[in-house]
Formats: C-alpha cells, sequence, structure tokens
C-alpha cells in the first residue's frame, strides 16, 4: 500500500483510480489509512493486528470527519486493542444491541455511550466539567431527540441560544462537547454524518471589548483544554 504524510493538502489532491479502491497509510501515524473509491469517497481507516488477521475499522469520511479527529481518534483505537477489546467486534455488537432494542438513538442515550467510552481518558476535573455541560444544557434541552432527526439548522439555532443569554464563551464549549458525540455517533454507525462539523463558533453580534468573569475564563480554559483533549 502506499504511504504518504497525511495533512489536508495531501489529502485533498489524491485522486481516485479507475477499477479499483486504493488505501494511502500515514507516514506519521501508520494505523491510519485513508480509502479512496473509484468515485473519489476519501475515509479514514484504522488498522490494526488481530491476532494473526489484519483488520480495518471504518473512522468517517472526510472532510466531515477531519484529519485532527481521525489522528485522535487512533489513538484511543489502539488503547482498546492494548486492552484486548477488538474495536470493530464491539461496534458490532452494539449496532446489534440497538437494533435489538428497535429503538431510536436519543441524545440521552448518546451522552451515556459518550462518557462509557471517553471519559476513562479524562482528568477528573475535565471530567467533571463535561459532565455538568453534557447534563445541563445538552441533555436537559435536547435529551429526547433521535440523533438522526437532529439538523444542522436546529442544532445552529439551539448553539445560538447562549449568545442570546450572553454566554457565547459557555456556547462555544457545548459547542465542542457536542460536536464529539456527534463524531462518537458517526463513528458508531448511528448517523452517516455530523450535522454540525465544519458549523462555526459562535461570536456575540457586539464587538465591543468587556471583562469576563471568573466563570467564562474557566469556561473559555475548559474549551481549550477539550479542543486538545483525545
Amino acid at each position: 500500500m502506499p504511504k504518504i504524510r497525511l495533512t489536508d493538502r495531501t489529502i485533498k489532491a489524491l485522486q481516485p483510480e479507475a477499477n479499483k479502491r486504493i488505501e494511502f497509510h500515514d507516514t506519521l501515524e501508520p494505523a491510519l489509512a485513508i480509502r479512496v473509491t473509484q468515485t473519489g469517497t476519501k475515509t479514514f481507516v484504522f488498522c490494526y493486528y488481530w491476532g494473526r488477521n489484519t483488520k480495518r475499522y471504518t473512522i468517517g469520511r472526510y472532510p466531515a470527519y477531519s484529519l485532527v479527529l481521525a489522528r485522535q481518534r487512533v489513538s484511543e483505537l489502539r488503547v482498546q486493542v492494548s486492552k484486548g477489546i477488538d474495536p470493530s467486534a464491539e461496534k458490532s455488537k452494539n449496532a446489534k444491541a440497538r437494533a435489538v432494542q428497535n429503538k431510536p438513538v436519543t441524545i440521552s442515550q448518546l451522552a451515556k455511550d459518550f462518557q462509557a467510552g471517553h471519559f476513562s481518558k479524562l482528568k477528573p476535573n475535565t471530567r467533571k466539567g463535561y459532565q455538568s455541560a453534557i447534563q445541563s444544557n445538552i441533555v436537559a434541552v435536547l435529551g429526547n431527540r433521535p440523533v438522526k432527526e437532529l439538523t444542522r439548522s436546529e442544532l445552529r439555532k439551539f448553539l445560538k441560544t447562549f449568545v442570546v443569554k450572553g454566554h457565547t464563551t459557555t456556547g462555544n464549549r457545548i459547542h465542542a462537547i457536542l460536536s464529539k458525540m456527534l463524531n462518537f455517533a458517526v463513528d458508531e454507525e448511528i448517523i452517516k454524518t455530523n450535522p454540525i462539523a465544519g458549523l462555526d463558533k459562535l461570536s456575540s453580534e457586539s464587538s465591543r471589548e468587556r471583562t469576563y468573569t471568573n466563570e467564562e475564563i474557566r469556561a473559555l480554559w475548559d474549551a481549550i483544554e477539550l479542543e486538545t483533549t483525545p
């Protein structure tokens, strides 16, 4: 398989081949590859050994699923494999469990699954902040909404309510957490694409300078830590 250094520029330049799909492996992270189909669809995959077999785990389609998030996801999947958990089998098991229940996955259920899969890697204080933000701001408003029915427009309006209330910094923190949750939903094949992928961060309509409160400064630092946490 060809190897290249994956960057947004090199990925955008990749061209499909007429009669077959092809995978390009990253020179920085060999377990990360991008698959290019005959139609030009580009999908990140995690390549790993399970016993004597080589397996592939679909992460998500580019550019809706960014290169930065794909690298982070590979790091998380590596941890699973090191603990004796087969990511592909785990995904299949979760999908079958949802099929048996025959119920649409709601934001409330997604939040529980997301927390179970991601919180162990967070610092205690960050974990507490996540839990509070998810329950108080996301589940409290969107908890009963089926994830598949969420639209970009609906989520944009939801996030703009924070600007109206004068809580833009908190809104951007919620935006970051919600985007991670929805990328997790893509990864779990609950939805095909993240409806808020690429959505601009919130900004106040007024550009005048003002002094931030201690609460807003703490929220800002939490948001920065969130952006750099796998």
